[in-house]
C-alpha cells in the first residue's frame, strides 16, 4: 500500500478520520493511531479523545456509585432485620414482614458490592509502534 500524498513511499499506516494511507511524513501518531495533518482530521480526532476521555470518567462515576448504593442497600437492610429479629418473638408475623423487605434489600446491596466493575473502564493503548513512525526514505 502507497501514501496517498506521496505514491512513492510505503505507507506506513490509515488516517483514522478520512481512512487514507499515511507515509512517515504525513502521518501524525496522536498515542490513539495516526491522522493525516489536514484540519478536519486533526479536530475530529481532537473531538474523539475528548469525547473517550469524558467517556472513562462517566463510567468511573458510574463505578463508584454503585458500590456506594450498594452499601447504602446493605446497610438499609441490616437495620430492618436488627428490629425485625426483635420483633419476631412477640409478634412472629410482623417480624416476618420486617425481615423479608430487610433480606431482600441486604442480598441487593451486598450483590452490588460482589460486582467489581459494572461498567467497562478505558485503557489508553498506543496503536502504532515509535519504530513504524521513523522515516522511511
Amino acid at each position: 500500500m502507497q501514501c496517498f500524498n506521496h505514491q512513492n513511499l510505503a505507507a506506513i499506516g490509515v488516517c483514522h478520520s478520512c481512512g487514507k494511507a499515511l507515509c512517515a511524513h504525513c502521518a501524525l501518531d496522536t498515542g490513539e493511531g495516526l491522522v493525516c495533518h489536514s484540519d478536519w482530521c486533526e479536530r475530529r480526532n481532537a473531538l474523539v479523545n475528548q469525547s473517550l476521555e469524558a467517556n472513562a470518567r462517566i463510567m468511573a462515576t458510574a463505578n463508584r456509585n454503585m458500590r456506594s448504593g450498594g452499601i447504602f442497600s446493605g446497610m438499609i437492610g441490616v437495620v430492618m432485620l436488627i428490629p425485625a429479629l426483635l420483633l419476631f418473638r412477640h409478634n412472629p408475623i410482623g417480624g416476618a414482614l420486617l425481615a423479608v423487605p430487610g433480606m431482600l434489600f441486604a442480598m441487593y446491596g451486598f450483590s452490588r458490592l460482589a460486582r467489581k466493575n459494572l461498567y467497562p473502564t478505558i485503557e489508553h493503548k498506543p496503536a502504532v509502534p515509535e519504530h513504524a513512525l521513523e522515516d522511511h526514505r
